[in-house]
């Protein structure tokens, strides 16, 4: 952020990690039926999705998330950027843990972890390296080992 402010330019910066909004209801329906639990490990609480379970969360989640994802982009960020044009044209958006973390945590999610599993999406080594990116990062979900593709928690 100092550098874009050093450059001249106005950095605002956004948190979107979780763009819900047309997904509450299935989200909600995973809570309720089980496919979505939180797990308490001293002062921290963890989230886990078993949405690979269900075949109605396995094939509409997805989908509603591609349209809370495009929602929150144009509302977040390319609607501020369009007015800002003519009222702040050096103001700048930096968007932190958006789209990437969505598709990481959708693949975890649906348990998507090697090429043919039949999810939404076939992971190949470069979403691998997603889910290895997410496990450096300390990530507040289910996470897989880095090089065998297997979960471990927390």
């Amino acid at each position: 952020m100092e550098r874009i402010a050093a450059a001249g330019k106005e950095p605002v910066h956004l948190w979107l990690r979780f763009p819900f909004f047309l997904s509450l209801p299935l989200l909600a329906y995973a809570r309720l039926a089980g496919f979505s639990v939180n797990e308490r490990v001293g002062e921290t609480t963890y989230g886990y999705w078993h949405f690979d379970r269900s075949p109605l969360l396995r094939t509409l989640l997805p989908w509603v998330l591609l349209l809370d994802t495009w929602f929150f982009a144009l509302w977040k960020v390319y609607l501020p950027l369009l007015l800002w044009r003519i009222t702040h044209p050096n103001r700048v958006i930096v968007c932190e843990r958006f789209a990437l973390d969505t598709l990481v945590d959708l693949a975890v999610g649906l348990d998507a972890t090697n090429a043919g599993s039949g999810n939404f999406f076939s992971m190949h080594s470069g979403a691998s390296l997603l889910a290895c990116c997410a496990q450096a990062r300390g990530g507040h979900i289910s996470r897989f080992g880095c090089g065998n593709g297997e979960r471990t928690s927390g």
